[in-house]
């Protein structure tokens, strides 16, 4: 049996009361999934030290920096947001890639490599994948190690992955050159 908590609750009637209205109404809803006013994910690494921000670009084939830079350190242990399964585990332009689904969402993470194939459920907190060490690519956080964390649905819109997460505790914003 499924079991909800009550801000997952809150948030699907919240999304429903929104579809319905957008569903009897002359307009289509063609943005941002709504955000919840509590959010449930997790960060995926621990302490969450921001070093680049979310900075998407004004058309979606335009160059910008689609999630987040999250400081790591080789090796870095890599934690499930949410409750999902992996969808993905390879190789994109050049960079070890893993994706984890959840609830129709992609939670992509770079540089990173897992043991747990496709199709394997994850549950919110769990060791998923490790930060892969930067001699295998070309490191864009130089001087340090850091884990892009990534979220986009079906039709490769992203978001801002700060938008799911759990918003507890201090956010750091590092600017490294």
């Amino acid at each position: 049996m499924l079991k909800f908590s009550r801000n997952q609750i809150i948030c699907l009637v919240l999304l429903l009361t929104i579809i319905a209205n957008f569903a009897f109404s002359n307009f289509s809803f063609a943005g941002p999934v709504p955000k919840c006013a509590n959010p449930l994910w997790l960060w995926p690494v621990q302490p969450k030290i921001i070093v680049k921000d979310y900075d998407p670009p004004e058309q979606k084939w335009l160059a910008g920096h689609r999630g987040v830079d999250l400081l790591s350190s080789e090796a870095g242990i890599i934690l499930a947001p949410d409750n999902g399964i992996i969808s993905f585990s390879g190789i994109v332009a050049l960079k070890p890639v893993v994706t984890v689904k959840i609830n129709g969402l992609k939670s992509t993470f770079e540089p990173a490599a897992t043991i747990l194939p496709i199709g394997t459920p994850v549950s919110r907190g769990m060791p998923i994948a490790k930060v892969i060490s930067p001699d295998t690519y070309i490191n864009h956080c130089e001087p340090a190690i850091c884990l892009h964390w990534g979220i986009k649905n079906e039709e490769d819109i992203y978001f801002d992955p700060k938008d799911y997460a759990d918003a507890k505790g201090p956010i750091v914003v590092l600017e490294i050159r």
